[in-house]
């Protein structure tokens, strides 16, 4: 799983990428600090990865990984090149889910950034505005031109194609100002549009980067971002970036005492990486070979022999069938040889579907 945090400049993506991944990017407070993208490969904590290397004594755990990418900051006008902009895009079409980081927070020595009129105080919605003008102009530009192909490669042919049809309803609906994701399309069309990576399709977390939890105008921002991810088909989530990087200097238990003071939650770190897989759906399933437990994560809907592929390209190549167990007759029974005495490790193939938590052992040729 790729995620890229986007934003305008100054909005703290830098911040939450160092709270994200335990780096220590540079912070500073004016515009491009970030140039080349910052990134950092993270393991997924898993309680469940945890217990079940205990019940099988592994001598190695491989938990699933995450990608986590701060992207340089957009300006207004990047989808035409400004800035930074045909790199910030190009970069965000490679990820599976796009983070938007919303500044909320005063600061007299962080100037913002990144709009032609810069506003007098923090605009999360006219930030966002921008964010995602810039992302649509670029998906307009992308259909247009795939259109203009499909349109040449289709004169004298009978019967129009598919696609030409798809990409003459969607052009409109963008045109407009509506996001992909959020545009009433069939599985056929969605298929043939995830081919050209629109920025606007991808599965998105509007975090509102908050300073202070008493601050009435952060609270009423708060709100608006909210509402605004609602309109988007987004998830909203309120994180207090600075706050957060500096309990992250504390040991766990003064952290824990500050974060219920201020009443802030759990640490930004499972919140927002949780959430962000929870936008594609994923379900993670474990396998167990020569004492060494591994984690895996698929979309939901996956068959077994797709998800096999994420074990080892061959296994998909050569698969015939799996051995599954759940998590919980395991757990419960203490041993895959116990559920398999109680007729509780089945055998599934191909075209099985991959559910959350199972224990797989993939049989191949």
């Amino acid at each position: 799983m790729d995620i890229g945090l986007v934003g305008l400049p100054n909005a703290g993506k830098t911040t939450l990428f160092n709270v994200l991944t335990g780096c220590e990017a540079e912070v500073g407070c004016y515009p491009f600090t970030t140039v080349e993208s910052n990134v950092a490969t993270l393991p997924v904590p898993d309680p469940r990865l945890d217990k079940l290397s205990e019940l099988v004594s592994a001598v190695e755990v491989r938990p699933a990984h995450v990608k986590v990418v701060d992207i340089a900051g957009l300006v207004e006008g990047a989808h035409a090149g400004e800035g930074l902009g045909n790199r910030f895009l190009a970069h965000i079409r490679e990820m599976d889910a796009v983070i938007y980081v919303l500044r909320l927070f005063a600061d007299d020595e962080v100037a913002p950034a990144g709009r032609k009129e810069l506003p007098d105080a923090p605009d999360p919605e006219g930030d966002l505005a921008v964010l995602n003008t810039e992302l649509l102009l670029a998906d307009i530009a992308t259909v247009e031109k795939r259109l203009d192909k499909v349109r040449r490669k289709a004169k004298g042919q009978k019967d129009e194609p598919e696609e030409l049809n798809v990409l003459e309803e969607l052009l409109p609906g963008l045109a407009e100002g509506a996001l992909t994701r959020c545009l009433p399309l069939g599985d056929t069309a969605r298929g043939i549009i995830g081919e050209l990576f629109l920025l606007t399709a991808k599965p998105a977390l509007y975090v509102a980067n908050r300073g202070a939890p008493d601050d009435v105008g952060e609270t009423r921002g708060a709100k608006a971002v909210a509402a605004a991810a609602d309109r988007d088909g987004a998830v909203p989530l309120d994180v207090y970036c600075g706050l957060e990087a500096e309990l992250a200097d504390l040991p766990d238990d003064e952290a824990a005492a500050f974060r219920e003071e201020l009443g802030i939650g759990p640490p930004a770190r499972e919140r927002v990486l949780g959430t962000a897989a929870g936008l594609l759906d994923l379900v993670t399933f474990y396998t167990v070979e020569n004492d060494i437990i591994s984690a895996f994560r698929v979309p939901g809907g996956t068959p077994a022999k797709t998800a096999a592929g994420k074990i080892h390209s061959d296994l998909a190549e050569k698969f015939i069938k799996t051995e599954v167990v759940s998590y919980d007759d395991l757990t419960e029974l203490g041993s895959i040889q116990a559920a398999r005495d109680r007729g509780l490790v089945r055998t599934e193939g191909p075209a099985y579907v991959v559910q959350d938590a199972d224990i797989m052992k993939v049989k191949h040729g």
